[in-house]
């Protein structure tokens, strides 16, 4: 009896665990499903797994003729993202823009590029007003401005794909609701922008109406933020030129 538990405990010892026998590729498949799930801590821990085992990206491997495009540093800021870690998930951000990770794959590059906007409204300091040193009474203490809600993910990520796809009509909705629950952000502003003047292009530019739309909002984006530069990955020549015109 001796003899045979000793076996059994020599043989828990040698014999690797559940965990350690996984390969990359499981890491990240269960990495992917708890982000589904919206379980971004455990996403977060599976996905720097995944990366401890592999560090390459691209279309790989996992066995036989399955193959799998695999975007580390990518899923991992979007799982950073999720739980609230913005710093760190454009750190992961700029590794995977730096690895050209998304860089032939048009989805992905909005939806990083959408996450890492979100995540930089949410660290920016806020502003502060110079004290006028030259009046003779207290300024009166303005009350606190309201907090800007956040960008919702979801809406941001459809109207991205439906422009993406040119359904304008679909992208227009999404980015109208968007501003109108954010109004001073200039991004999206533009991309509304980039929506309208789509529509009237693929219209026949026909409709006076959705060109002035057009450059309403891209005046708007503009005056919002001067800096504003457009992503040529996104923003058509025509309409870069446009927007330049307008500043």
């Amino acid at each position: 009896m001796r003899a045979l538990l000793l076996t059994l405990l020599l043989l828990a010892l040698l014999v690797p665990t559940a965990s350690a026998r996984e390969e990359w590729y499981d890491h990240y498949d269960n990495a992917l499903a708890a982000l589904d799930r919206g379980e971004y801590a455990t996403a977060v821990g599976l996905f720097e797994a995944a990366l401890d085992r592999k560090d390459r990206f691209g279309y790989l491997r996992t066995y036989g003729n399955n193959y799998i495009r695999y975007v580390p540093y990518f899923q991992l800021g979007v799982a950073l993202h999720g739980a609230g870690d913005c710093a760190a998930a454009l750190a992961s951000f700029d590794q995977s823009e730096t690895r050209g990770e998304t860089v032939d794959v048009p989805d992905l590059n909005a939806r990083l590029e959408g996450l890492r906007n979100e995540c930089e409204i949410r660290l920016a300091p806020p502003a502060i007003e110079p004290a006028d040193t030259t009046a003779s009474e207290p300024a009166p203490v303005e009350p606190p401005k309201p907090k800007r809600p956040p960008i919702d993910r979801t809406l941001l990520e459809r109207g991205l794909a439906a422009y993406l796809e040119g359904d304008f009509a679909g992208s227009i909705g999404s980015f109208e609701s968007l501003t109108q629950a954010t109004p001073d952000s200039a991004r999206l502003r533009l991309l509304l922008g980039m929506s309208l003047h789509g529509a009237w292009v693929t219209g026949g530019e026909t409709d006076p109406g959705l060109i002035e739309r057009a450059r309403a909002e891209l005046a708007g984006a503009a005056d919002l933020d001067p800096a504003l530069r457009p992503d040529p990955a996104l923003c058509p020549p025509r309409v870069a030129a446009l927007f330049r015109s307008l500043r």
